[in-house]
């Protein structure tokens, strides 16, 4: 069996009992297959409107730990969304809105 999620007062917190953040539970819904590609798209859109901003929209520390957290995951499409966003964080200039904010890579989740 799955994680389980809370709806409600309480959904904030993880299957744990712990607060997470949102980050945390948009990687936990795509490795556990719950509308995961939908959620894998909102993992892109975090990250490349993080770099597109300059981290004004989410925190450099915050996203980098999110992605060390997800390089250890067993799903491959965690793993590469991982491996995009740290590419695009190291060349910032490789931004490209189509890709990172409107679907393009999240339609491709285990491409290079």
């Amino acid at each position: 069996m799955g994680r389980v999620w809370r709806i409600g007062p309480d959904a904030g917190l993880g299957p744990d009992g712990r607060r997470q953040e949102n980050g945390e539970a948009l990687l936990g819904f795509v490795e556990e297959r719950l509308a995961a590609r939908f959620f894998l798209r909102c993992l892109y859109l975090v990250s490349g409107d993080a770099v597109r901003s300059t981290f004004n929209t989410t925190d450099r520390r915050r996203l980098e730990q999110l992605v060390s957290q997800a390089l250890g995951s067993s799903d491959p499409w965690v793993v590469t969304w991982a491996r995009r966003t740290q590419t695009l964080v190291a060349d910032p200039e490789t931004f490209d809105y189509t890709a990172w904010c409107d679907g393009g890579l999240a339609a491709d989740p285990v491409g290079p």
